[in-house]
């Protein structure tokens, strides 16, 4: 990850700290509103280097200095969230937060310069993430789970929002799921591979404890990254929005033990709620 992936990671794991501190603190939304804020900004990044030709009349300065302001204001979160979490941090956090906010009209003058010679770029390099109300008021029935993941160093952390509820747990950090998605990647295309030399037989052996280190790694990842949240899903439609290797992963196939995530209920993969 970046630097500003690294800010971002940084303020997840301090808003999760505070939500253990304090269940109903709300910090658990917050957190959430983090990681899309986090995903928002990737978006932008990306769609900048690849679509050059959206702000194309805009003046240079004023795409130069957006992508400025928004930098700092990842880092000026960063910073007040980190003295939320200290012992008396309020009054610096205060102080963070009227700079946030004159930033934050900074941006919004210097994006209204840059739509003003390129619509475009309102839509396309500008997502609003959405809050934690507005998206279970507007993107959430009750039939609807989201299932969100933000994959950190230490550990993971992953949603489950309803139109009603927001809950939180803690998952194994990147490493673990990194290793754990490339066994299943391996287990789940073997298939698909071709060995040099390698004998009718020989493939037939191969395929099969293949496809059994596929039945075993769909249960793993099912306990790893679903049976902790199973009962805030319910039998809901899940909404998934997956984190770095993990949208590798088919989550339809993962495997409870009785059948398959996909045979339960219907999922909807999208990289962020801004996609919608």
């Amino acid at each position: 990850p970046g630097a500003t992936a690294d800010l971002y990671e940084t303020q997840i794991e301090i808003l999760m700290s505070l939500h253990e501190g304090e269940p109903d603190g709300g910090w658990a939304a917050r957190g959430l509103e983090a990681s899309e804020r986090a995903r928002a900004r990737a978006l932008t990044d990306a769609l900048q280097k690849i679509a050059t030709k959206i702000d194309a009349g805009a003046d240079e300065r004023s795409v130069a200095q957006a992508r400025e302001l928004r930098a700092q204001l990842a880092e000026k979160e960063a910073i007040r969230t980190h003295y939320l979490a200290t012992e008396g941090g309020a009054e610096p956090a205060l102080q963070i937060a009227a700079e946030i906010d004159a930033l934050t009209e900074r941006l919004a003058r210097a994006e209204e310069a840059i739509v003003g010679a390129s619509p475009r770029y309102a839509g396309v390099l500008s997502p609003r993430p959405l809050t934690t109300a507005t998206m279970q008021r507007e993107l959430l029935d009750r039939d609807m789970a989201l299932l969100e993941y933000a994959i950190g160093t230490k550990r993971t952390f992953v949603w489950v929002a309803t139109n009603e509820t927001i809950t939180v747990a803690t998952l194994p950090g990147r490493k673990t799921i990194e290793d754990a998605v490339q066994r299943a990647q391996a287990a789940f295309t073997a298939r698909n591979q071709s060995v040099e030399g390698e004998g009718v037989a020989q493939r037939r052996r191969r395929i099969e404890a293949a496809d059994r280190e596929a039945g075993r790694m769909s249960r793993s990842l099912y306990d790893m990254l679903v049976r902790p949240v199973r009962t805030a899903i319910g039998k809901r439609r899940i909404l998934l929005v997956p984190d770095g290797p993990l949208a590798l992963v088919p989550f339809s196939a993962m495997h409870d033990g009785s059948s398959a995530l996909g045979a339960q209920r219907e999922i909807v993969s999208v990289p962020s709620l801004i996609a919608l």
